[in-house]
């Protein structure tokens, strides 16, 4: 049996690091790319010591024709490429009327354009070999924003808009593209006071591991998944569904604590 091949970008560290190690546990041979050799050389030897094969390609992904470089040494390598994980990106807080032109359009460039490259390079190999797919990176900034997010959260609004569009236009060649969307995990770029300030808002209560991230991704790169594609997927631990932090002992102990709220299960208010 011919073992699977994916490319991860920004497998350097974080979430796209997290993803590489779960692809390579899960049988695959994984190839690496991010803008610094180093970190990707102790990715690489971290998959090697458990029996992986990982082929490390430093790229900057967000330059036109770098994706195209980078899968061109995968298939002369492995011959094939079956999974695309796009996992680069930052993001850059900036008021809206202090933003410059400059920090816009690096932003975009980086955290969607990026992608938009990624994708039409993977699938124009993975089209002639009957197919594969292809998972983005977003955030929950993909879908909510927040004050001095303008850029980041335009791009990463926009990675869904392209990833549905994307699914649409390869789907009749056996090619799935959907998005995960993250939030607050920890990562080296996420100081641990956001961290702290973000788990009470999720519904679980903690904050998010790459490890999270990465389960997500494989279940969407699997056959599990064959007729899933255009979705977007939130890895956030109900993040996205509360309204705020939640209150000590939960919603409902909160809720109880109100006359006027009935809790089923409960004993009623006095009327």
């Amino acid at each position: 049996m011919v073992a699977k091949v994916a490319w991860v970008t920004g497998a350097s560290q974080g979430i796209g690091r997290g993803v590489a190690l779960r692809l390579a546990r899960d049988g695959y041979r994984v190839a690496l790319s991010a803008r610094r050799v180093e970190p990707l050389n102790a990715v690489a030897d971290e998959i090697a010591a458990a029996g992986g094969m990982a082929l490390v390609i430093p790229a900057d992904v967000s330059e036109p024709g770098e994706n195209e470089k980078v899968i061109g040494r995968v298939v002369e390598e492995w011959s094939r490429l079956d999974a695309l994980v796009l996992a680069v990106g930052a993001s850059s807080l900036m008021p809206i009327l202090d933003m410059t032109d400059q920090v816009w359009n690096q932003q975009l460039q980086l955290n969607l354009s990026s992608a938009f490259y990624g994708v039409r390079a993977g699938a124009n190999v993975m089209k002639p070999q009957g197919g594969g797919s292809i998972v983005i990176v977003s955030s929950t900034a993909g879908f909510a924003a927040r004050a001095g997010f303008a850029a980041y959260a335009a791009a990463k609004h926009g990675l869904l808009g392209l990833a549905r569009s994307a699914a649409l236009d390869l789907g009749a060649f056996n090619i799935r593209v959907n998005v995960v969307a993250p939030g607050a995990s920890a990562t080296p770029r996420i100081p641990t006071q956001l961290l702290d300030a973000f788990a009470p808002g999720t519904a679980l209560g903690r904050a998010g591991v790459p490890d999270d991230v990465a389960a997500a991704v494989a279940y969407l790169l699997s056959p599990d998944a064959s007729y899933v594609t255009g979705v977007l997927l939130p890895v956030d631990g109900g993040l996205r569904i509360s309204f705020g932090p939640v209150p000590p002992g939960g919603w409902a102990a909160s809720a109880a604590e109100s006359a006027n709220v009935w809790i089923p299960g409960t004993e009623p208010p006095p009327a």
